[in-house]
């Protein structure tokens, strides 16, 4: 449909790129370079960016997407994410989700598990993302008691990806109850959000700045008030953007 409409207008589809926001529907286009309303030249090309709303990397996915070790079965909770979920009564039993995102963005990573018999209130979640300056790290999310908040996505935490690089999500099998593993959603966080408090020993004042891909460059941008002004600089560079 933007095609058409770009094409009944005399321009041509350009570029067309993804984005993963939720604040607009899937499959629908957040917004166009030249802008709506822009004044242009018959025939010049309009790119689009596409909105694919957030990631699921479900436990049905075959491999390279998914993998497990150790003895993990059907789980008879109802309501799963895509065919089924599964679950292990094993300590040390691993399930894994892998992705590679196509864009530098922050995402909050979220669980799905099923309602059934004695869940672990012991599951650990260790995620690998970026830590802003292009190395590979670990945090882990111990303990998530499956007892609770069931059939519903929980947020483990929001983290840095890089575009290009494969991330996976471990789930570790407690061996106390059963744990289960369903699927795992990647959610585009915010544009804009808040990176530290940094309390200024001489005056008493704060700064309280955030950060966001702002400019859709691929790099996040440090926004923070300079006296009467707003500043937004390059996160690896410092450059005043």
């Amino acid at each position: 449909e933007a095609e058409a409409a770009i094409t009944a207008a005399g321009l041509v589809l350009g570029n067309v790129t993804v984005d993963y926001s939720v604040a607009v529907p899937p499959d629908t286009v957040i917004y166009s370079d030249p802008p709506a309303g822009s004044y242009v030249v018959i025939g010049s090309a309009v790119d689009c960016v596409v909105n694919l709303g957030p990631v699921i990397v479900d436990n049905t996915d075959p491999y390279p997407a998914t993998e497990y070790e150790g003895t993990w079965q059907v789980s008879s909770g109802v309501n799963p994410i895509g065919v089924d979920s599964w679950y292990s009564s094993y300590d040390g039993d691993t399930f894994t989700w892998y992705w590679t995102p196509p864009i530098t963005a922050k995402f909050d990573v979220e669980e799905y598990h099923t309602v059934a018999g004695a869940r672990t209130t012991n599951a650990q979640y260790d995620i690998e993302h970026d830590n802003g300056e292009g190395t590979k790290v670990v945090t882990t999310v111990y303990p998530v008691n499956q007892q609770i908040n069931g059939e519903q996505w929980n947020r483990l935490g929001s983290f840095q990806f890089e575009a290009g690089v494969t991330y996976a999500v471990t789930l570790t099998a407690s061996g106390s109850g059963s744990t289960c593993a369903d699927a795992i959603r990647f959610k585009k966080t915010g544009v804009l959000q808040h990176k530290f408090t940094v309390d200024l020993p001489v005056s008493g004042q704060q700064i309280l700045p955030v950060m966001g891909d702002i400019d859709n460059d691929g790099d996040q941008e440090i926004v923070m008030k300079d006296g009467d002004r707003v500043v937004a600089v390059n996160g690896k560079t410092g450059n005043i953007e």
